[in-house]
């Protein structure tokens, strides 16, 4: 064969190939705009993201050339050298995560690092400017390594063993997989081998060798959860189960001499594959086969693709070489390209699934999904600023302007007058289940009966700018107005009025939805409102803010599944209206709304206002929203809800700014934070692992033991307390995600408040025991001092006693024996024949001065003598002058004495007073009461003696004689009061008299 023909030869087969590729290509693929595509740049610390992973506590791990990055959602927290020294290398190249949740970390620099929640552990590989290409888990808790240089690691425990496989070729893949757990796949260019390890965990040998399937050119294997494996080789995709092909997807839908770099499989079971070196992005199998390719032209930051991870939400995450990474999610919304950057303000379907759309400002387009057609002035529509279109039950096109109501007639549009008025502002139109066509203008009401058209009468109300109508199934016809709040017109004509004086949030209602089950909603500028039962219930406000993100209302739909839509400036809200009615009446006090903006693929965060109808269902369940930049189509079918509950993390324990987290990165939180006396400021810092629309989650938290109620977050994902109380609190955050689906449980942590030293138990129980020693030890020294007092009082007394008792003696025998001289003197003398009667009469005297002077002395030393300091003494001697007084004088003395008097001390001056007290009482009888008989009767009773001095006398008045001023009587009583007793006078004219001594003793004294 000659250079000529087989130059052609190789030109044919060229065209050949490239045409086949092409086919397949064209036939396979389809565009990516279906998807989302938000760029993750700002905060990573390299944009070449080699390794993506997602641990199982929710958290995202970035590997960068560049440091190791974990993403909560929010925050990117870089970790290189400088946080973890460990690592020894910043150029993260594979990301594992194990049954134990330990983290398995390798560097471009031979290092590998396992960071454990209770620590970290580090290695570094035997070859030089070796690296780890594959990390996978089998049986046994066993962990494999395979490196670019052949070298097998396998890692159980602390227990490392090294094998060589394949190292004597080179080969550009090098992977591992484990299938079913047991078998170990080791992947190279030539071939795969499966080593089954999970039937021994003896660690000495690989494990024994059962399978080698070649390949001419083996790119990847992956694991598939439906059992079996992906393997991509010799261009094509097959699934396989251990050495059987359970089917074949054809060949490569990218370039053959493009590098697969990175693949895995997605929630679904599909395939994703990600190429490198060809610029060709990432490649995504759908269930019917079908792929979709998602490139630089679909919004792909770069077609150079390093890494793959579908989070828990079902988001694709793409690494790059370069770009960041990608985050990739299906779009909800799809936008009408014909109608891009117009303001749509009404959109209504036919009968044909055509779609008749009213622009602010552009006029009508009719778009039938292919094709569109304009109308405008040369249409006849010579006002294009339309507010509401709508199409009735014979096909008859309505389009409402702010010039006036046209109608379609063939291909033209003509003016509809309307009774009464010159080309009305048309602001609604509503079409009644029973065909009637209802418009609402700036003049009033207008409706449609058979053909014929009438001015509806408000019961002479003054004509309103009606701005929504709908009617209910009570056939009620309710009218929204601007400034005149909503009107419900009744079948028999009645009207009620609601307004801003009874529910409604504002005057100016700009949008009404009938519900069965709920009510009627009522979209006002400044918010919601239910009217139910004819009460008017306006959205209530949590904690000051309202639980949606808008205030005014620019329209709402009820779609077939029941949600309510509510257009609004910042968005869409989808929300189940009997949950929000049952939190407008107050049943329960949570409601979540899915808010959507351009995040969600709607063209602009602003809907369209001021229109009726606006948004539209069509048959097929595809609901159309018009906004200020387009119009959004959304296929109900195609709606998913967030089921997962958003895993929520406390990221950080700061006290007084210091974290106290010491093993942040593996997100180990501390069961109980122990809080020192002094610390001023307690905070924690928390997030909630949802990446699909993390400016959507709510979180709400709780510090139990300070807080009985939740506190809504406020948005800045922390929580503050200053100077708690000592004590211990229980920290709860929970969260729920963009659909409102809560995490019942969240996250907790314990928080110990210690109180201060002079607050602790001991330092309490020490110091009541140093209190009660020191009060004991004060009351023994005052009890000593009071002691030594009372012993100096005693021994003064003692010493007063001893000199009483000298000068009694004293008295006695030297005063006593004069004056018993003396009377015996006298007595001589008066016996003495040679006196003379005068001198005998005055020495019978003196004699007699001299006896009385001798008894008064005998008081006086009784009295000063301390032996008798005693009640017995003073009874005895108290009996004695009584009976010897009275009777020297005539007077029967009678005593009435108890047996066994108690011998208690009494003190000098209470002997004394009581004493003359009686002597006192016992004269008086004698000089005065004239009495044949006298008692003397004395009773001890309860520490309190009494002593009664009675006679059978004439008797007198005590007050009187008191007035008189009788000394003897005052004198009695002052003596009484001196020593605390008490002296009472019983008596009256011709009743005798009764003269009644009370004072107190102590009974232990000795």
């Amino acid at each position: 064969m000659n250079e000529s023909i087989k130059k052609n030869l190789f030109v044919l087969c060229a065209y050949l190939l490239v045409g086949y590729y092409t086919a397949v290509f064209g036939e396979q693929t389809q565009h990516g705009k279906a998807f989302l595509i938000d760029v993750l740049e700002e905060g990573l610390p390299q944009r070449s993201v080699i390794s993506i992973y997602q641990s199982r506590n929710g958290y995202l791990w970035f590997g960068t050339l560049n440091g190791l990055v974990r993403y909560d959602s929010v925050n990117l927290d870089v970790i290189d050298e400088a946080v973890l020294p460990v690592l020894g290398d910043a150029r993260i190249i594979r990301i594992f995560e194990d049954s134990r949740t330990n983290l398995w970390v390798a560097t471009d620099g031979g290092r590998v690092v396992c960071i454990k929640p209770t620590g970290f552990l580090g290695f570094t590989l035997s070859k030089v400017n070796d690296r780890v290409t594959s990390i996978v888990e089998s049986s046994f808790e066993r962990v494999w390594l395979y490196t670019a240089h052949g070298e097998l690691f396998q890692i159980l425990g602390t227990n490392v063993t090294v094998w060589e496989f394949g190292a004597q070729y080179s080969s550009m893949y090098r992977g591992l997989m484990v299938e079913d757990g047991q078998l170990l796949w080791i992947g190279v260019d030539w071939g795969m081998y499966g080593f089954d390890v999970g039937s021994t965990n003896d660690t000495r040998e690989i494990g024994v060798l059962r399978y080698v399937i070649p390949t001419r050119k083996l790119d990847y294997m992956v694991s598939s959860r439906q059992g079996g494996y992906w393997r991509l080789a010799d261009g094509r995709i097959q699934r396989w189960n251990t050495n059987a092909l359970l089917r074949d997807y054809g060949p490569y839908p990218w370039k053959y001499s493009a590098r697969v770099s990175t693949a895995i499989e997605d929630s679904r079971g599909c395939l994703v594959v990600g190429t490198i070196n060809e610029n060709d992005g990432v490649y995504w199998m759908q269930p019917d086969g079908k792929w979709i390719h998602i490139s630089v032209a679909d919004g792909l930051s770069h077609d150079g693709v390093l890494s793959l991870w579908q989070d828990l939400d079902g988001i694709l995450w793409v690494g790059t070489d370069g770009g960041g990474v990608n985050k990739i999610r299906p779009r909800i919304f799809q936008l009408v390209p014909e109608s891009r950057d117009w303001v749509i303000q009404s959109v209504c379907s036919d009968s044909d699934g055509g779609l008749w759309i009213g622009f602010g400002g552009g006029g009508v387009m009719y778009w039938d999904g292919k094709n569109t057609r304009m109308f405008g002035p040369n249409q006849g529509l010579w006002n294009q600023a339309v507010r509401s279109i709508v199409v009735d039950r014979d096909g008859q096109v309505w389009v409402g302007t702010l010039g006036g109501l046209f109608r379609l007639r063939g291909d033209h549009f003509e003016i509809q007058p309307l009774p009464g008025a010159l080309s009305p502002s048309v602001n609604c139109m509503y079409l009644a289940p029973n065909g009637t066509l209802w418009v609402g203008t700036s003049v009033g009401l207008y409706v449609n009966r058979n053909g014929d058209w009438e001015r509806f009468n408000l019961n002479g109300m003054p004509p309103l700018a009606i701005t929504a109508v709908a009617m209910d199934t009570s056939t009620n016809l309710w009218l929204g107005s601007r400034g005149g709040g909503v009107l419900k017109v009744g079948p028999d004509g009645s009207i009620k009025l609601w307004g801003i004086t009874n529910g409604l949030p504002s005057q100016t209602v700009t949008a009404l939805a009938t519900d069965g089950a709920s009510g009627v909603w009522v979209g006002t500028t400044a918010g919601l409102a239910l009217i139910d039962d004819d009460i008017a219930r306006p959205i209530p406000v949590q904690q000051g803010k309202s639980i949606f993100p808008f205030r005014g209302v620019n329209y709402l739909l009820l779609d077939p599944q029941g949600w309510l839509w509510i257009g609004s400036s910042v968005g869409l809200v989808r929300v189940d209206p009997r949950k929000l009615a049952a939190f407008v009446r107050g049943q329960t006090d949570f409601v979540h709304g899915r808010h959507y903006t351009r995040a969600d693929g709607l063209p602009v965060s602003e809907c369209s206002s001021g229109s009726q109808p606006a948004a539209a269902i069509t048959p097929e369940g595809t609901l159309w929203f018009p906004t200020i930049k387009g119009l959004a189509k959304l296929e109900l079918a195609r709606l998913r809800v967030n089921t997962n509950p958003p895993p929520v993390v406390i990221r950080s324990i700061r006290l007084d700014g210091v974290d106290v987290m010491t093993n942040w990165i593996s997100g180990l939180v501390p069961s109980e934070v122990v809080v020192k006396p002094g610390v001023e400021r307690v905070e924690l810092e928390f997030a909630a692992l949802s990446f699909n629309r993390p400016d959507a989650i709510r979180f709400r938290y709780r510090l139990e033991g300070l807080e009985n109620k939740w506190v809504e977050d406020s948005g800045n994902r922390q929580a503050r307390y200053s100077r708690l109380a000592p004590g211990r609190y229980l920290f709860t955050v929970t969260a729920c995600n963009e659909d409102g689906v809560l995490n019942p449980y969240g996250a907790q942590v314990w928080i110990t408040v210690e109180p201060p030293f002079w607050r602790r138990w001991w330092f309490m129980v020490g110091s009541g025991v140093v209190a009660v020693a020191g009060l004991g030890g004060f009351v023994y020294w005052i009890s000593a001092m009071r002691y030594k007092r009372r012993l100096r009082a005693l021994e003064q007394q003692r010493a007063l006693e001893r000199e009483r008792a000298r000068i009694a003696r004293d008295l006695h025998d030297q005063l006593g024996a004069n004056l018993a001289q003396i009377a015996l003197l006298g007595e001589l003398i008066e016996t003495s024949a040679e006196l003379s009667e005068e001198v005998a009469t005055h020495a019978k005297a003196i004699t007699e001065s001299a006896r009385q002077t001798s008894e008064a002395l005998d008081e006086i030393v009784w009295a000063t003598n301390p032996a008798h300091d005693t009640l017995e003494s003073l009874i005895t001697y108290a009996s004695k002058h009584f009976q010897e007084y009275l009777g020297a004088v005539g007077i029967a003395a009678r005593l009435s004495v108890p047996s066994g008097i108690p011998s208690v001390y009494l003190p000098p001056e209470v002997r004394h007073n009581v004493y003359l007290a009686l002597r006192e009482a016992v004269t008086n009888v004698v000089k005065h009461s004239g009495a044949s008989e006298a008692w003397m009767i004395v009773v001890v009773q309860s520490g309190t003696v009494t002593i009664e001095i009675r006679d059978n006398g004439r008797g007198f008045d005590p007050e009187k004689e008191l007035l008189i001023g009788h000394d003897g009587l005052k004198n009695m009583n002052r003596r009484l009061a001196a020593i605390g007793g008490a002296c009472r006078i019983i008596s009256a004219s011709g009743s005798g008299t009764r003269v009644v001594i009370q004072f107190r003793i102590l009974e232990n004294t000795n």
